[in-house]
């Protein structure tokens, strides 16, 4: 059994279906320890206890935790940092550069814009990783040209959807499980996958307007924006640029949905729009695709495996595409042969039967 110690900046209760779901499954063989930067908490999933070194959300409160999670914890065989950005490259560089231990750092997706802004400090944290993971090789070989010397130290590993199995036990979607106001016989398209900028819902926005709305009527635009926290400013952008826009039915759904609650949302999407900046490889587009929702998306998102096993979804090349491609998407009947076949590519890629052993093959017992 070995000893690894998770660190991230987020937080317990946010994306908890992906590190907590990861956490969970690898506790049943490896002692599993969890550190949120952003909660100034440490959690054990191997059994359970939890602690909480600050109550304070401040700079220096959570720079005087990181000292003491050192101090708490011994002997660790493997750090695993996840989501890379400023604080966990913090975190490395003064607490466990010089620390024996053999260390990982996983790219999620949005956090790959990290890798564009070479420096010195990124330079001693990308070299101090035993392994540097992605989840396809598209942002592989692009992290490859910027840090040639580390390409030796790069791997793929994709993250197992957990949901998979949720949705499997479906039969019939229940809408009424969720608080939306749909207009019977619409379609739901749900756009963007979360409420961050990243997901570019005021751009999309603008172009769906331009829509006739002969179109639009027969639609209920779903904006799933339960998180990231703190992001009040530009959820109220997009707020007064939904009543400014011609969309006649849409809603803002401020909740994070999980479990079950989570699998009826993915199967009951019609189309999701997710037109990213940047990726890795989107759980939640996948659950959908699952789900046998149809999916927008963009030309550069490096989603070259699902073209390589022939997964139905419209991609645009900018925004300007934006009208013709939900046309076309939204007039493309899709058979049960090509949702059965789109189901099985996900579930190859990113269910957890098929992946599983890629992960316990990363930690060896200590």
């Amino acid at each position: 059994m070995a000893k690894i110690l998770f660190i991230s900046t987020i937080k317990i209760n946010d994306f908890d279906n992906f590190l907590g779901d990861i956490s969970r499954k690898l506790s049943k063989q490896h002692e599993i320890w969890r550190y949120s930067i952003l909660d100034c908490t440490l959690t054990d999933y191997s059994s359970g206890k939890e602690i909480i070194f600050s109550n304070s959300s401040s700079n220096f409160a959570m720079l005087k935790s990181i000292f003491k999670l050192k101090s708490n914890l011994k002997d660790v065989d493997y750090i695993h940092y996840h989501f890379i950005n400023f604080y966990v490259v913090l975190v490395h560089i003064l607490i466990f550069k010089y620390y024996n231990a053999i260390k990982y750092a996983t790219f999620w997706g949005s956090d790959f814009a990290i890798a564009n802004k070479k420096n010195y400090l990124l330079g001693i944290f990308f070299k101090g990783m035993n392994k540097i993971i992605f989840s396809n090789k598209v942002s592989l070989n692009s992290f490859s040209e910027i840090y040639p010397n580390l390409k030796n130290n790069l791997g793929i590993v994709k993250w197992p959807l957990g949901q998979l199995e949720l949705q499997k036990n479906i039969v019939k979607v229940d809408r009424d499980i969720f608080e939306f106001d749909v207009p019977k016989g619409k379609q739901i398209v749900c756009v963007g996958t979360n409420g961050g900028k990243n997901q570019n819902h005021l751009k999309i926005i603008d172009e769906l307007s331009k829509l006739n709305l002969a179109i639009t009527e027969n639609f209920f635009f779903l904006f799933p924006i339960g998180y990231p926290r703190n992001n009040e400013i530009y959820i109220s952008e997009i707020l007064s640029k939904l009543k400014e826009s011609s969309l006649p039915h849409y809603q803002l759904d401020y909740t994070f949905h999980e479990n079950t609650s989570l699998a009826h949302y993915r199967k009951m999407t019609d189309v999701m729009i997710q037109v990213q900046n940047n990726d890795m490889f989107s759980g939640a587009m996948q659950e959908a695709i699952f789900g046998g929702a149809k999916i927008i998306t963009g030309s550069w998102l490096p989603y070259d495996i699902l073209d390589d096993n022939n997964v139905l979804f419209f991609k645009i090349k900018d925004f300007s595409e934006m009208c013709s491609v939900f046309i076309r998407a939204i007039n493309y009947e899709i058979s049960n042969l090509e949702k059965q076949h789109n189901a099985e590519v996900i579930y190859s890629l990113s269910g957890w039967g098929a992946i599983k052993e890629q992960w316990f093959g990363l930690y060896k017992n200590g």
